[in-house]
């Protein structure tokens, strides 16, 4: 298969070998610099995911500067780091007031949302083994546009996940088809405010009354009370504030009877450094089974409370720095800019016929797709409906958009951050062009990303689908040999 990256210059410029002598450090500062113009950058706004910037210079070098005090310390043990283990309860305590926790409310900063799901994934599943031992085969129920982190802790952690499927106006589930899915297997609910793909808050407390067996719609055992984890990885750091902007939200917090945990991670629209997240219990009856302790190691008595051993202090502390150096009305004006742009995107993006935004985003996010309208060439009112995927090829090909891609249905994401606000224009005028060049050019549905969506969709095996993403991402992380 052909090679996925261009080089990085010549041979001289591989670093397979260990030096024999140091080099000069400015000299490997420059070339670091240079590699690092190659990857992606919330710099020009022309990104809608992996890179959140609050566009504030003074606060990015503060949380630097932070990161930087700690950036050789461990977590690992609190003892030794007792400076450490007091910015994260600053950080966990600040969390759980901000998502309206009871007083009880404890917590775990994490290396990322990932983490903070598999965290919570193994504390319900060791909770299921202490108080329903005779569940054998464990059972976690969540909406199909739960993160994929979920089934990949189902995988690690050996509980099968039931997906439900979602409704394709709402983009969120059916609360009679999440009660059909919930079994005497079930251990955890799960919900998402929002979920990545659509920027949907799932219907929380419906699900919260499925928890608690009660309310119009009944489940299956509904004398037995379930957890409910809602993820807010991506919204917990600016809900809140969106609320406070006075924008309607669904309620989806600890506010909501039955909610135990919620997963939100600091380094998103919490603006702090990458390898931050929270994950927030209401009790200790629930996070005590996240932690882990060994005794019969020769290296001495052995505890952890999360996934990792070695816990890296700079985004502890950059987490803090950045909560900290916000504050409420920090976080209220950085998201007036990000609703601002989110906005004038809907608003654009409807007032082009063939595209129609998918569900009724709440915050930050928004997903769209084509739709069915008048040719731009036709006068007897023949009909278009441009492929999504081919719009998405053109953004990025021709005007150099990084285009986020989604299926079931194919779609384009954008997750907005504040400095989208300076190029709304240029991108809704781009992509009114793409739309217009993806019908007049039809034939680009036989090349790109539109083919290899295409392909994958005529596939009937996911297996097979599953297995070639193995071997294209073996052959990413190859490396180029001599000769």
């Amino acid at each position: 298969m052909k090679r996925l990256f261009p080089e990085f210059g010549g041979p001289e410029e591989h670093q397979h070998t260990l030096p024999e002598t140091p080099r000069p450090y400015a000299e490997l500062l420059d070339r670091l610099q240079k590699w690092q113009k190659l990857d992606a950058s919330g710099e020009n706004g022309r990104h809608f995911a992996y890179i959140y910037d609050p566009d504030e210079t003074q606060f990015k070098e503060f949380v630097k500067n932070a990161y930087m005090i700690f950036w050789h310390e461990n977590a690992l043990n609190p003892t030794a780091f007792p400076a450490l283990r007091k910015l994260e309860m600053d950080v966990i305590q600040m969390t759980a007031r901000m998502l309206n926790a009871p007083s009880t409310a404890v917590g775990t900063l994490t290396s990322g949302g990932t983490e903070s799901i598999l965290c919570a994934i193994k504390a319900y599943r060791e909770r299921a083994r202490a108080i329903w031992p005779h569940i054998t085969e464990p059972e976690i129920v969540a909406p199909i546009t739960a993160h994929v982190a979920f089934p990949k802790g189902g995988h690690l952690f050996d509980v099968k996940f039931v997906f439900v499927p979602i409704d394709e106006k709402t983009c969120t589930p059916r609360i009679e088809d999440y009660a059909k899915a919930i079994t005497s297997n079930t251990i955890l609910l799960v919900g998402s405010a929002p979920a990545y793909p659509h920027g949907v808050i799932d219907p929380i407390e419906q699900i919260a009354q499925l928890a608690r067996g009660v309310g119009p719609v009944q489940r299956a055992d509904a004398s037995r009370v379930l957890p409910l984890h809602v993820d807010a990885c991506l919204g917990g750091f600016i809900l809140p504030f969106v609320e406070r902007l006075n924008y309607p939200v669904k309620k989806w917090d600890f506010r909501v009877p039955g909610v135990t945990s919620i997963s939100a991670d600091c380094h998103k629209f919490g603006y702090a450094p990458k390898g931050a997240s929270t994950l927030i219990f209401c009790s200790n009856e629930y996070r005590k089974y996240q932690f882990w302790s060994f005794t019969k190691w020769p290296g001495g008595l052995f505890m952890s409370p999360s996934l990792l051993g070695t816990r890296a202090g700079g985004p502890i502390a950059g987490a803090w720095a950045a909560m900290v150096g916000l504050g409420v009305s920090g976080f209220v004006k950085i998201t007036q800019k990000v609703m601002r742009a989110r906005d004038a995107f809907i608003a654009g993006i409807k007032a082009i016929p063939h595209l129609k935004i998918l569900g009724e985003p709440e915050g930050p996010i928004i997903a769209f797709t084509t739709q069915s309208a008048p040719h731009p060439d036709s006068r007897d009112g023949k009909l278009a409906k441009p492929n999504v995927l081919v719009v998405a090829d053109i953004m990025q090909d021709k005007y150099k958009w990084g285009m986020e891609r989604q299926q079931n249905p194919n779609c384009i994401h954008l997750t907005v951050m504040p400095r989208h606000l300076a190029i709304v224009n240029d991108f809704l005028r781009d992509l009114a062009d793409a739309v217009q060049t993806a019908i007049r050019e039809p034939e680009r549905e036989n090349e790109g990303s539109a083919a290899m969506y295409g392909m994958t969709a005529r596939i009937p095996s996911a297996e097979l689908i599953e297995s070639y993403l193995i071997e294209l991402e073996s052959q990413i992380f190859d490396v180029p040999r001599d000769g």
